[in-house]
């Protein structure tokens, strides 16, 4: 019997979305060449001015525990090749279809940039287990701190499941098995 498929809140989150405002959107599951699942979901709409559609692409890919994880979020627009931006950004495009202008160049925010970096869910899976627990709650604490409490929750919940019974964060082990999803 083939096991159903459980959506990302994210992923449910940005289809939702685009049904609510009528944008165009496809969700396609495949396997890539390690026999790995993953799901890409994509959104797209033309604004009445423009010729080229503006377009979301976010993928989210498996772990060996087959839980789905956001790989990454894309999206382009008339005069915009594609660009990363976070789940959270791609939603804001979504809903807001006219604040689509590149930002104007400034240096950026440090602090944003380490953030931007360290929030990645597959950073946390691949190296919450490794740290120490005072070394996850201080990546924890400053993500926390920059506006991203999910983020750090990611971190806690990656960094339980190499904890032991008794260990400061067994009990997030038990509540998330699987690891965040």
């Amino acid at each position: 019997m083939p096991t159903l498929f459980r959506s990302p809140l994210a992923m449910f989150a940005l289809t939702e979305e685009a049904t609510r405002l009528g944008r165009s959107y496809s969700v396609t599951h495949d396997v890539d060449s390690g026999g790995a699942p993953y799901v890409t979901v994509r959104v797209w709409w033309k604004r009445p001015e423009q010729d080229t559609p503006v377009e979301i692409r976010a993928v989210w890919h498996t772990r060996p525990t087959s839980t789905y994880r956001l790989k990454y979020a894309m999206a382009r627009w008339p005069g915009q090749d594609w660009t990363d931006v976070s789940v959270t950004r791609a939603q804001q495009l979504l809903a807001d279809g006219t604040d689509l202008e590149p930002p104007p160049e400034q240096a950026p925010d440090p602090a944003q940039e380490w953030a931007r970096v360290w929030c990645d869910p597959y950073l946390a899976g691949d190296l919450g287990a490794r740290l120490t627990c005072e070394e996850t709650e201080v990546v924890a604490d400053l993500l926390s701190t920059l506006g991203m409490p999910r983020q750090a929750l990611a971190w806690l919940v990656e960094h339980a499941q190499g904890d032991d019974e008794g260990d400061s964060h067994w009990e997030l082990r038990q509540k998330y098995p699987n690891g965040y999803e």
